[in-house]
C-alpha cells in the first residue's frame, strides 16, 4: 500500500522538541514501512523530523497563496485562516505529484489547523482524519476566553474535518467528544492506539531505588489543560512528603492564554523547596528516554488527555505511574493494578500517591511491570500497523465503490 501521512507541527520554538502529533507520524510510518508498506511523511518546511525507517521519503511543502480567497475583509478579519489554507493547499498539490509517479492509496492528516480543508473530492484517493484534539477543546480545558475570532477558527477546523472518507481516534474519551460536537456517527470513527517502539527506553539502564533522592517527572506543555493549574495547588503538599522528593519539569513552559504556571509555582515555595524542583524546558526527544528511566515516580495530572504519548513512554520505562483519573489517561492505567489514579478534585489525591509508592515501592514496581508488558502488548508497532491497514482497507473499499 502507498501511504501519505501529513503532519502539521512545527517543532516548538526551541526547535528542540515537537508535540504529540508529530512524534506519532514518525512513530506511525516507521511502524507501517516495517511492515513493508511504501510511506510518504509531509511536513512543513524547516520542520526536522526524528529518525525515519530507510524506506521512508519525507517531504517538506512550503506556504501557496490562495487565488479567489483572501479578500482585504478576509485577512482583516481572520488572516490565520487565509495562512493555514495556504499550506492546506500545497499539502495537496505535493501529494498529488508524489500521485503522478506512485499512485497514492491513501491520506491520513491530523485534524489540528484545518491542514485537510483543500482535499476536497473529487480526489483520486481517499483522505482520512486523525484525531489528536481539535482546537476548540484544548481551548475549552485551558479556559480560554472565546472570542468570535476564535469561533471562526473553530467553524474553520470543522470545515476541514467534513472533507474526510473517514476517522481515527486513539481513545474512546476523545471519540465520545468528537462524534457529539461535530456530529459523527460513532460507527465512521475507528479506534485505533498509538504505536510505540520500546527499545529506546530498555536502552537506557534504570537507576536503583536505593539512591538518596526520590526524583519525580513532568514532561509536556505546563498548560491549564496538562494540570499546570493543579501542579500550583499540589507542589507544596509533594514537596512536603519528604525531603528527599525533587521535581522536574520537562517541556514548554510559557503557554501563553493557557497560562505560565512557573512563576507562580516558584512564588509558593521556601528557598530550600525551590532548590528541589527543576525546570528544563523544551527537551530533545533523545534525552527522554534517559529522563524517565532516572526517575522514581512519573506524574500526569491532566485534565483531559487523549492517548497521551509522555504515558506510553513513562509506561515503557518501568516507570511508577500517578495520573488524573480523566479521559484518555483512565483508558490506559487501572488503579491499582499498573498505576494510581487520583480523582481532580481530591486535593490530597497526589499526595497520597506518592506515600503509596514510597511506603511500598515493591508494589510500585509491580505497577510498572504491569504497564509495561501493557504497551508491549496492546501499542506493539508491528500490531498497531496491522489494525491500521485493516481500516485503510476498509476505508479504500468503500471509497472505491463510490467512485463507480
Amino acid at each position: 500500500m502507498n501511504i501519505v501521512l501529513i503532519n502539521p507541527e512545527f517543532p516548538s520554538r526551541s526547535f528542540l522538541d515537537h508535540g504529540g502529533i508529530a512524534t506519532y507520524t514518525y512513530c506511525m510510518a516507521n511502524a507501517l514501512a516495517d511492515a513493508g508498506h511504501s510511506v510518504h511523511v509531509l511536513a512543513k518546511h524547516n520542520t526536522v523530523p526524528d529518525a525515519l525507517h530507510d524506506a521512508v521519503r519525507f517531504h517538506t511543502f512550503t506556504h501557496e497563496p490562495v487565488p479567489r480567497f483572501a479578500t482585504w475583509l478576509d485577512r482583516l478579519l481572520m488572516n490565520e485562516i487565509v495562512w493555514e489554507r495556504g499550506y492546506s493547499l500545497a499539502a495537496k498539490h505535493a501529494v498529488l505529484e508524489i500521485h503522478k509517479t506512485s499512485p497514492v492509496d491513501i491520506v491520513e492528516i491530523a485534524d489540528y489547523n484545518g491542514l485537510a480543508y483543500e482535499f476536497s473530492q473529487p480526489m483520486p484517493f481517499p483522505v482520512i482524519i486523525h484525531f489528536h484534539t481539535p482546537t476548540e477543546m484544548v481551548d475549552l480545558f485551558n479556559q480560554k476566553k472565546i472570542t468570535g475570532k476564535q469561533k471562526r477558527w473553530y467553524a474553520f477546523e470543522e470545515k476541514a474535518l467534513k472533507k474526510a472518507a473517514g476517522f481515527r481516534c486513539p481513545s474512546n474519551a476523545l471519540k465520545t467528544m468528537v462524534c457529539k460536537r461535530y456530529g459523527i456517527g460513532p460507527d465512521k470513527v475507528r479506534v485505533i492506539g498509538h504505536p510505540l517502539d520500546t527499545a529506546p527506553y530498555e536502552a537506557v539502564k534504570r537507576s536503583a531505588l536505593t539512591k538518596s533522592s526520590v526524583d519525580i517527572l513532568f514532561t509536556g506543555r505546563l498548560e491549564r489543560r496538562k494540570g499546570g493549574e493543579i501542579m500550583l495547588g499540589n507542589i507544596e503538599r509533594i514537596l512536603n512528603i519528604s525531603p528527599l522528593i525533587n521535581l522536574t519539569f520537562a517541556g514548554e513552559l510559557d503557554m501563553g492564554d493557557a497560562g505560565n504556571f512557573r512563576n507562580p509555582i516558584e512564588r509558593k515555595l521556601t528557598e530550600e523547596e525551590r532548590h528541589r524542583i527543576w525546570f528544563l524546558g523544551p527537551t530533545k526527544r533523545g534525552d527522554l528516554p534517559v529522563l524517565y528511566r532516572q526517575s522514581d515516580i512519573f506524574l500526569m495530572p491532566s485534565l483531559f488527555e487523549n492517548a497521551p504519548y509522555a504515558l506510553l513512554e513513562a509506561m515503557a520505562s518501568h516507570t511508577p505511574v500517578v495520573a488524573a483519573n480523566t479521559s484518555g489517561i483512565a483508558e490506559l492505567i487501572s488503579n491499582g493494578e499498573n498505576g494510581l489514579l487520583f480523582d481532580i478534585g481530591d486535593e490530597n489525591g497526589i499526595s497520597s500517591c506518592i506515600r503509596k509508592y514510597l511506603e511500598t515501592p515493591d508494589k510500585g514496581m509491580s505497577y510498572a511491570n504491569t504497564a509495561y508488558n501493557y504497551i508491549k502488548e496492546n501499542h506493539d508497532p508491528a500490531l498497531i500497523a496491522k489494525n491500521t491497514i485493516e481500516f485503510y482497507t476498509s476505508i479504500i473499499e468503500t471509497f472505491a465503490g463510490q467512485m463507480i
